[in-house]
């Protein structure tokens, strides 16, 4: 029976998350009314606080509602280190398909 596939959460991706947690709780706020602030739904918000993607626009729509607006140098910042952990995590996805591979049950 093949297992599913668990996203891959880089370590990045998981502090982004601890760090939106923290300021959440910080300003008193559910998940559920940080939802409704940025219109996604409570459990994208939990995804979100996990380590799943945030896109740039949802990390400065969420940065607003939590009052803490992201200055422009650091958003562009992020973004270009994204492009290169895309790369890298092309990269880790190829390997861990050749591990799979590697090992497969004939």
């Amino acid at each position: 029976m093949a297992r599913r596939k668990q996203p891959y959460i880089t370590e990045a991706a998981q502090s982004l998350g601890e760090h939106i947690e923290r300021l959440r709780l910080a300003r008193g706020l559910t998940r559920m009314q940080l939802a409704r602030e940025i219109n996604v739904t409570q459990q994208q918000v939990e995804k979100y606080e996990q380590g799943a993607f945030v896109p740039i626009p949802m990390l400065e729509a969420i940065g607003l509602a939590l009052d803490n607006q992201i200055p422009k140098r650091i958003i562009r910042r992020i973004s270009n280190l994204r492009k290169i952990e895309i790369e890298q995590s092309t990269e880790q996805a190829e390997l861990l398909e050749l591990y799979a591979e590697a090992f497969e049950e004939e």
